[in-house]
């Protein structure tokens, strides 16, 4: 049901038995529609924060399961073993959680790659789509906050204190998200039928990828029967859907009229070019049985699939009348609240709309300075700093050849950079690891060390933010012994943050001083999260049309006219997911700052670190807590 604060990650880690990249495997792109149709998101893909949020929660999920899954006890890990009172009763309380989660959302435990052992049964069903099913999650998530409500934190030791925290605050977003009676309550998606929202777009992605993994019959099986069960799904995203209609939500007509485009492609595909049975048929080919799968597979495809898709084809095509121009979810009943909550529920902490947008601007504008300054010393000076840096970014001599002999050089010249930073590690991390990560085996950076064909700058700010980043982070979480609960839920404020924060604590450490393109690229990835703030605030709060925000992004980004649109369709079925990873970086900048002033000269930035890392990936609400806590103890 989408992905955001508070949700399970759509796709598939790197399984702990395959710890590099499948090689030739095939990862799910967002710019694609999950029935194999092209959306508007395909445009601009470099910039798509769905996907880098998606390939970050692989990666982490999947290295903290390798990291931890021998040695820690599957119940609370957090909480030692045999606790007594309310150490016991918390533990409880989480692992029925996580157990709820994984009943729920058996499609997670597929891309976590925990489908299997007692959870086996997962990989053969799709989760319930229902109003039902909606109003049962709501129930359960009152019932969890009451019986945490119930748990003393004062006779808790710390980390279990703060695990209790950051469970109260998730229920207690899930529960606020609820009360407006559509979209899920567990993400800030509105719309449960759209060119990005719906089993016709998770489900297909998911098969895809779990085609991959079928070794024998088994697999070959538990795939036929969720394909089978996609257009339940399917109705029951309609049954949702049409009963949001009815109070008026529905999406805006630029979203109807991508989803339709793709829906209908997708119906139509002669059976031959269908994905679904492409991706059976060439995981099967070896195995005995494969025709007879393949023969159910077209059954379903060309029968009910086709059945199910021209049912959401005329479902949206009967929304046209009534769905608007205006992309933002103002529009929608008690609209300006819901994004008030799908504000608070992806930055896990109390935002204010119009404060982003200024905060956004003032970092823009500051951003603006230091790269047209950079870009100015290359000759650039005219046009705007998205335009002069896209017309820089595109010149041969800065660009690695589209070649497996450009590809190596990459990965050389990034290997290098990592191996010369971590010598500086030990004056900046109390706990660090001993040696720099083979950068070939983090799955973040596979996509980017395969395709060569990009600026020589852009990948080192994101190779530091996986590295120094996500590595670091991973590293530490895997001696938290956090709840499983809080391994599984994905919280990209606080994981996006702290990449944020790393790549500008590279900068502190000086690896940009001398080399001014390298310094661009670290300047535009904060310059895109700060476009994001704006658009996404801009369009949800302060009533921005389509065309504005699109014009916006275009200039700002140096985008073409349909790919900034497609950022505004984005925008608009995601609202508050824009702003994750800026505020996640505000967040940790904001609280080394309060420390620097209350500590002074004991500050130290090893500690301070550590403090906020410890205790695994936490809302940043919680975030503030620990620091402040730890800020009071004298550091």
């Amino acid at each position: 049901m989408g992905g955001g604060a508070g949700t399970l990650p759509r796709r598939r880690p790197a399984r702990a038995r395959t710890p590099e990249p499948v090689p030739g495997a095939r990862r799910r792109d967002p710019g694609r529609m999950a029935c194999g149709a092209v959306s508007d998101a395909s445009h601009d893909r470099r910039n798509d924060w769905s996907r880098t949020m998606i390939d970050r929660r692989r990666f982490l999920v999947s290295t903290l399961a390798a990291a931890t899954a021998a040695s820690l006890p599957a119940c609370s890990r957090a909480l030692a073993a045999g606790a007594e009172g309310d150490d016991a009763a918390l533990a409880r309380v989480l692992e029925r959680m996580f157990q709820a989660y994984a009943r729920d959302f058996p499609e997670q435990l597929s891309s976590q790659g925990l489908d299997r052992g007692a959870q086996a049964s997962a990989r053969r069903r799709l989760g319930d789509r229902s109003l039902a099913a909606r109003e049962r999650f709501v129930r359960e998530q009152r019932r969890f906050l009451r019986e945490l409500d119930a748990i003393d934190a004062r006779a808790l030791p710390a980390p279990a204190a703060v695990s209790l925290r950051a469970a109260r605050w998730l229920s207690a977003s899930y529960v606020q998200g609820a009360a407006y009676g559509y979209g899920a309550p567990q993400v800030s998606r509105p719309y449960a039928l759209s060119h990005l929202d719906g089993a016709h777009m998770d489900v297909p992605a998911l098969l895809e990828e779990a085609s991959h993994w079928i070794a024998d019959g088994d697999g070959a099986q538990a795939y036929l029967e969720r394909l089978a069960a996609l257009p339940l799904a399917m109705a029951q995203d309609g049954e949702r859907a049409r009963e949001d209609a009815g109070r008026g939500v529905v999406p805006p007509l630029a979203v109807i009229e991508s989803a339709l485009a793709a829906l209908a492609a997708q119906r139509d595909l002669p059976v031959g070019q269908q994905p679904l049975l492409s991706a059976l048929r060439r995981a099967t080919a070896s195995l005995p049985g494969a025709a007879a799968w393949q023969a159910q597979a077209e059954r379903i495809v060309q029968g009910p699939l086709r059945t199910a898709l021209q049912r959401q084809v005329a479902l949206l095509e009967s929304w046209r009348p009534q769905a608007g121009a205006m992309p933002g979810v103002g529009r929608l009943p008690e609209g300006e609240a819901y994004y008030r909550w799908a504000l608070q529920h992806n930055a896990t902490q109390a935002v204010d709309a119009t404060e982003l947008h200024r905060q956004g601007l003032a970092q823009l504008a500051e951003l603006d300075a230091r790269m047209d300054a950079l870009l100015r010393a290359q000759g650039l000076t005219e046009g705007s700093v998205g335009q002069r840096y896209l017309a820089l970014s595109q010149q041969v001599q800065h660009r690695y050849a589209g070649n497996e002999a450009g590809a190596a050089q990459l990965r050389r010249d990034l290997q290098s950079r990592v191996d010369s930073l971590w010598p500086l590690l030990p004056r900046y991390l109390a706990i660090s690891p001993a040696s720099p990560p083979d950068v070939r085996r983090l799955p973040p950076l596979a996509s980017s060390l395969r395709s060569p064909d990009v600026p020589r700058w852009e990948v080192v700010s994101h190779g530091y933010h996986e590295t120094l980043g996500h590595y670091v982070q991973v590293e530490r979480a895997a001696q938290a012994r956090t709840p499983r609960l809080f391994d599984a839920i994905n919280l990209p404020a606080f994981h996006e943050g702290w990449g944020l924060y790393c790549e500008r604590l590279a900068e502190e450490m000086g690896v940009y001083a001398d080399q001014p393109l390298m310094a661009l690229g670290y300047l535009r990835s904060f310059r895109y999260r700060a476009m994001n703030l704006i658009a996404d605030t801009g369009l949800h709060a302060l009533g921005w049309s389509g065309e504005r925000t699109a014009a916006f992004i275009a200039d700002t980004g140096g985008l073409a006219p349909a790919a900034a649109m497609a950022r505004v369709n984005r925008h608009s079925v995601t609202p508050g997911q824009g702003v994750a990873f800026k505020c996640g970086h505000n967040a940790w900048t904001q609280a080394r700052r309060r420390a620097q002033q209350a500590l002074g000269e004991r500050f130290d930035p090893r500690r301070f670190h550590d403090a906020g890392l410890r205790h695994g990936a936490v809302p940043l609400a919680v975030l503030d807590a620990v620091v402040d806590d730890w800020i009071a103890a004298g550091g």
